[in-house]
């Protein structure tokens, strides 16, 4: 993992990114990271949209009290409702 202080990034964007390769660069501004740059796949992109979407963190949020209290279904269960057991 690469540091670079934001006082000492004079190049562009684009050319931080083709250095990146499979490495990740961390931003830091006075000491402290910031931001980061990393190469992201599909898969990897939908699994930050989701946990930074609000509507979806509440429908978790309601499914996970809704277990507490009532409880979940068995995996045989699933199956019987399914036709596979």
């Amino acid at each position: 993992m690469k540091h670079l202080d934001l006082t000492q990034a004079t190049d562009s964007l684009a050319t931080y990114i083709q250095k990146l390769e499979e490495d990740q660069l961390v931003v830091v501004q006075h000491g402290k990271p910031v931001a980061v740059l990393m190469p992201i796949t599909e898969d990897e992109l939908e699994d930050i949209s989701l946990s930074n979407n609000p509507e979806f963190l509440a429908i978790l949020e309601k499914s996970r009290t809704s277990l507490q209290r009532k409880g979940g279904v068995s995996l045989e269960q699933v199956k019987q409702g399914l036709g596979l057991a």
